[in-house]
């Protein structure tokens, strides 16, 4: 009874906490968005749109200039971002974010960084598909295991709570059966599906 008692505010503050970190979700789709539309203008010129995107590479992946080619950087993004996405996409979007979410889309002439030409020429395609695939990949996968951890704690208080009322509901069926002198119920067969009960 105790542990059951004790599982149902723990299952109400666990429901919350998600509800407080539900109200930063629209900031996280925010930046991932931003990542899509400005990766889409990233292109050898330049403009803001690729001054911004550049940044934002170089920010993201502090050791862009030891990648040799695309394909290097699309594993890695790929291997990071399978292993350990929620405190990868966190840094990048606290860290990285501002670089396409604030920049100025109408600056007559950005300011390219020392970096700018070596990796337009290393990283951009035709469409930057590939590039902009694996920025979208590693936002779902992150977007996805932050609501898991989100929920983690409502979701540890209500098995507490479902495994507490299977025990008080057996115990009460224990109890009655004692006071009635009545032999207690036989479980019912779980067998499989479609199988005859016996």
């Amino acid at each position: 009874m105790d542990k059951y008692l004790a599982a149902l505010p723990k299952m109400q503050s666990g429901l919350e906490s998600y509800a407080e970190k539900l109200k930063t979700r629209g900031a996280v789709k925010d930046v991932d968005s931003a990542i899509q539309e400005v990766g889409t203008g990233f292109a050898a010129d330049v403009t803001p749109a690729s001054v911004a995107f550049e940044k934002f590479m170089t920010c993201a992946i502090p050791d862009l200039d030891k990648k040799k080619d695309l394909q290097m950087v699309l594993q890695d993004l790929a291997d990071t971002c399978k292993k350990d996405a929620v405190p990868f996409m966190t840094k990048v979007r606290t860290d990285c974010g501002a670089l396409v979410t604030s920049f100025d889309k109408d600056e007559a002439k950005p300011a390219p960084a020392k970096t700018f030409k070596a990796n337009t020429k290393k990283l951009v395609e035709e469409d930057n598909s590939r590039l902009l695939d694996a920025w979208a990949f590693c936002g779902k996968r992150s977007r996805k295991g932050k609501k898991q951890l989100d929920l983690e704690d409502f979701l540890l208080a209500s098995s507490d709570y479902m495994e507490a009322r299977g025990e008080v509901v057996q115990t009460a069926k224990e109890e009655a059966a004692r006071i009635t002198g009545q032999p207690l119920p036989k479980p019912k067969n779980q067998g499989a599906p479609g199988a005859a009960a016996e």
